[in-house]
């Protein structure tokens, strides 16, 4: 029963992470809620987690699991960091500091005189 169960494992895993990917995806920002340094921890622990199941125990459906986790947090770190990358001149594009206008440009603009 327990290893039917720990089976689901990589379908719920992967049930999981699309949500948080899909999200990300349609992101138009920075993405600066996600905290890249805590995606890097779980990377690293799946990763020692793959490369053990993998190399010592020689456990199959742990290293699908391990190995599904690996590629999810890998892609939400690509998408993240790739979103910070794109947004990150975004605001100083919006307006370039010479196109906003000075006091004197307003009044002139607006037909305001100096009392």
């Amino acid at each position: 029963m327990i290893v039917f169960l720990y089976s689901t494992v990589v379908f719920v895993a992967a049930f999981g992470y699309i949500p948080q990917a899909i999200t990300l995806i349609r992101n138009q920002t920075r993405c600066d809620d996600i905290s890249i340094k805590s995606w890097v921890l779980w990377e690293y622990a799946n990763i020692i987690s793959l490369l053990y199941s993998v190399i010592e125990l020689q456990d199959l459906r742990l290293s699908i699991v391990n190995g599904v986790n690996v590629f999810f947090i890998t892609l939400i770190l690509i998408i993240t960091i790739y979103k910070r990358v794109k947004y990150s001149s975004s605001i100083s594009m919006l307006v370039e500091q010479n196109e906003i206008p000075d006091e004197h440009e307003l009044a002139v603009e607006h037909n305001i005189t100096a009392d």
